[in-house]
């Protein structure tokens, strides 16, 4: 029964992974371009693989997606509910990254659409006033969300960030520690490692080029 609903789970997320993708093609670019967008990750191969296991990849594809939306939202700088835009993608962020570690590059944009809001203006009160805070609460939440137990062992959850992975998570620490933050982009260091540093640059740029308001 359990491999049965994490195979359902896979096939939904997959599903709404399309839906989301048509979401910002069409907030960004227009109907078109969300429509080809969608129809492409629809038919693509590794979308359609991941749906079917009972593995975290077509909920972490999902969940990236809706938290990129919300950042969107930011970006748009949209009156109304705008503390809610901040509070939504600070829950799917932290779902995200229990996920996977190397979905903390969602920051980057996240960042890039705050100060944009602020007319890229750093300052002490840009930085850190009301918005700000909701969304790292909202992150804290969404870490509660993606994996309950980390209300009784926080420490753990820093531990697995910054492990150099395998079981070694359980040995003492030693001088190398210091570097294993690097975790989040070495760790299985293949094809996708290397994008990790165009993704982060990518995201902002798509939306500082995208249409500012739906058509």
């Amino acid at each position: 029964p359990l491999f049965l609903i994490g195979r359902t789970t896979s096939a939904v997320m997959g599903t709404i992974s399309i839906f989301m993708t048509y979401l910002i093609g069409n907030r960004l670019y227009g109907k078109r371009v969300g429509l080809i967008a969608a129809l492409f990750l629809c038919f693509n191969v590794v979308n359609i693989e991941l749906s079917h296991y009972a593995r975290v990849d077509a909920t972490l594809c999902a969940v990236v997606l809706i938290s990129f939306y919300f950042i969107m939202k930011i970006f748009q700088g949209e009156d109304a509910g705008k503390m809610k835009y901040y509070m939504l993608a600070g829950v799917f962020i932290g779902i995200a990254f229990q996920n996977k570690a190397p979905s903390i590059v969602l920051f980057a944009p996240f960042v890039f659409a705050h100060l944009r809001v602020t007319g890229f203006k750093f300052s002490l009160r840009t930085l850190v006033n009301r918005n700000i805070a909701i969304f790292i609460i909202c992150f804290l939440i969404g870490l509660i969300i993606g994996n309950p137990a980390v209300l009784f062992a926080p420490l753990e959850l820093l531990k697995g960030v910054l492990a150099t992975g395998g079981a070694s998570t359980r040995q003492k620490a030693n001088t190398a520690d210091t570097l294993s933050i690097l975790y989040i982009f070495t760790r299985n260091w293949d094809f996708r490692s290397p994008c990790l540093p165009f993704t982060a640059f990518g995201k902002p740029l798509s939306l500082k080029t995208g249409r500012t308001s739906c058509s």
